[in-house]
């Protein structure tokens, strides 16, 4: 309990608040220490200042919740991640919060190994863990962060690779028209897989862009299309972007009934599932729905020959960097033709390069 008290001609004024750090300071009048005893317990206590002797009657789940309950006062969190601290929640909530070492986080990395997990999903966990362990640093610097660290080392010397492979797999032309008859000739098929395959190269959207993308977005006279939420690091939520739709795609586009407030109203999962699926049928190796986006990124360059700036309208990459993830250019397609000229790009408006710079 606070308390101000006189000690000779002066008052002593003794902050003591259970789960904070006590502290005293003494003041010439009794109307002082009582100010600022009124003004340090409103500080401390609104920042949320929990001292090491509480931290121990603490879990790591306790601090799992606060870091949710926090983070999300602005933007929601992601599906990944938010699945993801679901899971370490179930893995080390209970444990208490003081016992997250480098040799308990060694204990985890090696059981999600052996359940099956690969070394950049064990890399995401340590991050959103870290994030935790961070946010409750803010508040308690009686954290520690060594222990994350530490488990990076061990990762690293056990050569655990957590970043991801960058894929350079592009569809061929034989393979393209072989995966489009296929859907075609499926008596069943209520997607029209033939138009959306089309519509991912022309656009170069992931697919849950493409099912997302809804009429009212649509832009005839600019023959342009708003992606909302569009995915990026760090501002998703509210990163709407207005991409052209050039000609191929904008036929495809306009040629889809108007059934729904979605131009393509299906499940984005769904056609993640039947894409493989018809390929492993027709003995299509190791292609996946995603490099389309890689095959269109690249003819941007190679066919239509844009700039970097232009193509990042597209793609919605905020650099190089990022975008060249996305470009597999084939010697081959560099030419020049038989004029000795670049084949001929598609224009791209003033404001469209202007929001690209």
């Amino acid at each position: 309990m606070s308390t101000v008290k006189p000690r000779g001609k002066k008052f002593i004024a003794r902050f003591r608040v259970a789960g904070f750090p006590d502290k005293a300071k003494t003041f010439p009048t009794e109307e002082k220490a009582h100010k600022w005893l009124k003004e340090h317990e409103a500080s401390v206590t609104s920042a949320g200042y929990v001292d090491p002797g509480n931290l121990t009657k603490k879990t790591f789940g306790d601090l799992i919740d606060h870091y949710v309950k926090e983070i999300t006062l602005i933007k929601p969190l992601g599906e990944s991640k938010r699945f993801a601290l679901a899971a370490i929640h179930l893995a080390l909530g209970s444990e208490k919060a003081l016992n997250i070492t480098a040799h308990r986080l060694i204990e985890y990395v090696k059981s999600r190994h052996e359940a099956g997990a690969g070394g950049v999903t064990i890399g995401m966990d340590i991050g959103y863990i870290k994030g935790v362990l961070s946010h409750a640093r803010i508040t308690n610097k009686s954290i520690n962060m060594d222990a994350i660290t530490d488990v990076k080392e061990f990762m690293k010397r056990i050569s655990m690779k957590t970043k991801s492979t960058e894929r350079d797999r592009r569809p061929t032309e034989v393979e393209l028209t072989a995966i489009k008859k296929f859907f075609r000739n499926k008596k069943r098929q209520k997607i029209p897989m033939w138009d959306i395959i089309d519509f991912a190269i022309f656009t170069t959207m992931r697919v849950s862009e493409i099912c997302r993308i809804v009429w009212a977005d649509v832009n005839y006279e600019d023959q342009t299309v708003i992606i909302r939420d569009r995915k990026d690091p760090k501002e998703k939520i509210g990163n709407d972007q207005v991409v052209p739709v050039l000609d191929d795609a904008w036929k495809i586009l306009t040629a889809q009934p108007k059934t729904d407030d979605r131009i393509f109203p299906y499940s984005a999962a769904t056609i993640s599932t039947i894409f493989p699926r018809a390929c492993e049928e027709l003995g299509i190796i190791d292609l996946h729905f995603h490099d389309l986006r890689h095959e269109g990124t690249s003819q941007l360059f190679e066919i239509l020959r844009y700039e970097i700036q232009e193509a990042a309208v597209f793609t919605g990459h905020k650099d190089w960097k990022m975008l060249k993830r996305y470009v597999h250019l084939r010697a081959k397609d560099l030419h020049f033709d038989k004029y000795g000229k670049r084949r001929a790009r598609r224009d791209i408006s003033p404001e469209l390069l202007l929001a690209a710079a």
